[in-house]
């Protein structure tokens, strides 16, 4: 569960993983949700920080908060699926933990 967290984007950036732990992000649930949740909320925003005493207005867009902790601007829908094969692989292990270890004694 902790590796998991760690993995998740919510404490390391996807650039300070190193490449030989990269494989641990793909099988953390709450990356997965995480990614969809913050670009879900984050990609269409934009946002404008207002100097007047130089009289600039300057606009950021999210998707370029985004892409610069390392989230992918287009993965919302890939994710939310592979949290349901995530979610149908566990409902599939309890049934068949339950089938096995549950045996009904009379």
């Amino acid at each position: 569960m902790l590796f998991s967290l760690l993995f998740a984007g919510l404490l390391l950036n996807h650039d300070a993983i190193p490449k030989s732990m990269l494989w641990l992000q793909a099988i953390s649930i709450f990356h997965y949700a995480f990614e969809s949740l913050i670009v879900n909320e984050v990609t269409y925003l934009t946002l404008i920080d207002k100097k007047p005493e130089y009289g600039l207005d300057i606009t950021v867009p999210g998707s370029t908060i985004l892409s610069s902790f390392g989230f992918d601007t287009a993965a919302l829908w890939p994710d939310v699926v592979k949290l349901a094969v995530f979610g149908g692989v566990f409902i599939v292990l309890a049934y068949g933990a339950m089938h096995v270890l549950l045996v009904e004694r009379r």
